[in-house]
């Protein structure tokens, strides 16, 4: 199975930063925005997930289960990373040891940074790391806001009280997200936002540039409250795309079983590229 040829010039997972910085723009509605995904960043973190990735039977890709976490950047006060261990593949599984990604953080051994780096490069076999269920909640932060153009749109009664649209488009160059060759991949999209609260209930983001041979990558994650764990999470992502002209979805990612844990390690992790 190929990845899709896409790749990056800067880590997705260093994009989560929790650091609370000074309101940045004067609406009232971003602010909310960025205060809640402050809050959501801070409650879901040191928390892994079980990913059950559904593909489209038209394109013939494989079921996928993962772990996927939200974990600080060793170090680091203000730095996140997202990681993805693919375990099971049409049901068969892949690893050795359960809840390997997990430990990884939770007990400290010299041999962490490899084991990360291991886990990195397997995952991106089968699954693009640019499907990432937080990298649209990451794009509303408050310290990525000015790099945006915002339109505050109309309510959307469709998916509840209060809901408001607002649209996004990154102004600023170079792009938050790049190609391995240091070319933009500018993104645009649509959260759906709680206007009193600024909680997000959904978002769309567009990853590239629209075109007739151009392909963007689509991902609409929408979040819930985990009861349990008494934090909103993603409950799913769907991945679709466009591709001279045409449409279609890829897959779609169910998150369940969250479960909190406890870091220990103050190892410096070196998350490498995907391949092309």
């Amino acid at each position: 199975m190929r990845v899709r040829k896409w790749s990056i010039g800067c880590s997705l997972a260093l994009i989560l930063a929790s650091a609370h910085l000074p309101a940045q723009r004067a609406d009232p509605v971003l602010d909310r925005v960025g205060d809640w995904v402050y809050e959501f960043v801070e409650q879901f973190a040191n928390v892994v997930a079980e990913e059950d990735y559904v593909p489209n039977k038209v394109y013939q890709s494989a079921r996928l289960r993962s772990d996927y976490l939200l974990v600080r950047y060793p170090g680091s006060e203000a730095s996140w990373l997202t990681f993805r261990d693919v375990v099971a593949v049409n049901g068969s599984s892949l690893r050795n040891q359960p809840e390997r990604l997990a430990k990884l953080f939770i007990e400290p051994r010299a041999s962490a940074i490899a084991q990360a780096n291991a886990i990195t490069k397997h995952s991106v076999q089968y699954i693009s790391p640019l499907a990432d269920p937080l990298l649209g909640i990451a794009m509303l932060q408050r310290q990525y806001q000015p790099r945006f153009q915002y339109t505050i749109g109309n309510l959307d009664h469709g998916l509840g009280a209060g809901v408001r649209r607002i649209k996004f488009e990154e102004r600023a160059t170079p792009t938050i997200l790049r190609q391995r060759d240091g070319r933009d991949l500018p993104t645009h999209g649509t959260a759906w936002a709680v206007e009193a609260t600024g909680r997000i209930v959904r978002t769309e983001l567009q990853i590239g540039n629209p075109g007739r041979y151009a392909r963007t990558v689509i991902l609409t994650t929408t979040f819930k409250l985990d009861e349990a764990l008494g934090a909103y999470v993603p409950a799913t992502m769907q991945e679709s795309f466009t591709l001279r002209d045409g449409a279609g979805v890829r897959g779609t990612a169910y998150y369940s079983r969250f479960r909190r844990f406890a870091v220990r390690t103050s190892e410096s992790l070196k998350v490498p590229k995907p391949d092309p």
